[in-house]
């Protein structure tokens, strides 16, 4: 079982109404680590079966906030939505709505350098993770979603492990 991430990339039109110009797509595994939280039973079971999981069950993790803060770098009213994938008919939807005109976008996680003497670095390469990440048209101009580089940061000293993780836990669609 999955969980898709769609985040959508809002910009606003000439009335300054939000509009939705695209999304970004990628799928997470569960795991001991990686699972949904135990909803608050407010009210009665019914309600409360009928609705779970709201989005704020969800996992979520610092990879998660990374994505979505680099997203944010280019458009700051991007806003996550989440969804199992549990079924035929679901992995046929993200099939077709991932079908559209897309543009192709840079994804990259560098490392936060505050506090680091950068001096020690200054005859090496530092690392950083980089890939190319799929932006689906919401049939608003193209021209709103080319040309776009996401720019995420770690902890330095982390930052291995970080890109480690994102490349295998992450699948960008």
């Amino acid at each position: 079982m999955k969980v898709i991430k769609k985040v959508e990339l809002v910009t606003s039109n000439s009335n300054g109404t939000g509009i939705i110009s695209g999304f970004i797509i990628y799928e997470r595994g569960l795991s001991k680590d990686y699972k949904f939280t135990k909803g608050n039973k407010k009210g009665s079971t019914f309600q409360y079966l009928s609705t779970y999981p709201r989005q704020e069950d969800y996992p979520k993790d610092d990879l998660d906030h990374i994505i979505l803060e680099a997203i944010k770098t280019e458009f700051p009213e991007a806003r996550l939505k989440n969804k199992l994938l549990f079924s035929s008919s679901d992995t046929e939807y993200y099939k077709k709505i991932t079908e559209r005109p897309f543009e192709v976008a840079n994804f990259l996680v560098e490392p936060d350098f505050s506090g680091i003497e950068l001096e020690q670095f200054s005859n090496k390469t530092i690392n950083v993770f980089s890939e190319s990440i799929n932006i689906y048209n919401n049939n608003i101009s193209m021209d709103l979603i080319k040309n776009k580089t996401f720019r995420g940061s770690c902890d330095f000293n982390d930052r291995e492990k970080v890109y480690d993780r994102i490349h295998n836990n992450i699948e960008f669609r």
